[in-house]
């Protein structure tokens, strides 16, 4: 039970955040979270706790939370840490990609451009965060998941001040770049895009930005 109610209380306080209800400094109201989801003191204590160390607040004496703000540099080293850990993933399971899974790989890509001309945003990180589990899936490494899993979730759980369209279409076009490496066999340029280009901070700095700040 408690672990239910810990998730139940972690995915509340997420949402609260991606949605910008829980901005930057603000205080956290501990007491009307476990009223509001009818929870116990201890999985919300150490709900907070798992946050904390995940970065998206900081507990202070006499039960103060507060939502952690992220600066630009915070934001590169996310940036690039993603960066990193996805190209190695490419490069280390270039030869489990098979038809079959290029062929969901192009068809993501597809839904994401969709999603775009709709301009329905929510459903564009879904389809995008769908392409890049991939990775994870096709050669499995629980410690690079317990890495990225928070350090994602802490990245776009920022509520963006506006979003550039067309940062979101040119990601599209890496995609594609990605996936015909990928295709290829072309471990290197598939690794390189990643890290150069997709998640490479000063190659999207700009947008950055415009969308955060």
């Amino acid at each position: 039970m408690s672990e239910l109610q810990r998730d139940k209380i972690y995915e509340y306080i997420i949402q609260e955040i991606t949605h910008g209800n829980l901005l930057p400094g603000a205080h956290l109201d501990s007491q009307k979270i476990a009223k509001e989801l009818s929870v116990s003191k201890t999985p919300l204590r150490e709900t907070l706790i798992k946050l904390e160390a995940e970065g998206f607040l900081t507990i202070y004496p006499r039960s103060k939370v507060v939502i952690n703000k992220l600066d630009i540099d915070d934001i590169a080293y996310l940036f690039e840490t993603i960066g990193a850990l996805e190209s190695m993933l490419i490069m280390k399971g270039i030869n489990l990609y098979t038809k079959d899974i290029i062929a969901q790989m192009y068809q993501l890509d597809a839904q994401m451009r969709t999603a775009l001309e709709s301009e329905d945003y929510t459903l564009f990180k879904q389809f995008h965060a769908d392409f890049h589990t991939m990775f994870l899936h096709i050669d499995p490494n629980p410690f690079v998941e317990r890495i990225l899993a928070p350090i994602k979730k802490r990245l776009w759980g920022m509520p963006p001040k506006r979003i550039p369209k067309q940062w979101l279409l040119d990601a599209c076009d890496e995609h594609v770049e990605i996936i015909k490496a990928i295709e290829q066999k072309n471990a290197r340029q598939a690794a390189d895009c990643i890290k150069d280009k997709h998640w490479n901070f000063e190659y999207n700095k700009e947008y950055i930005t415009r969308t955060f700040f």
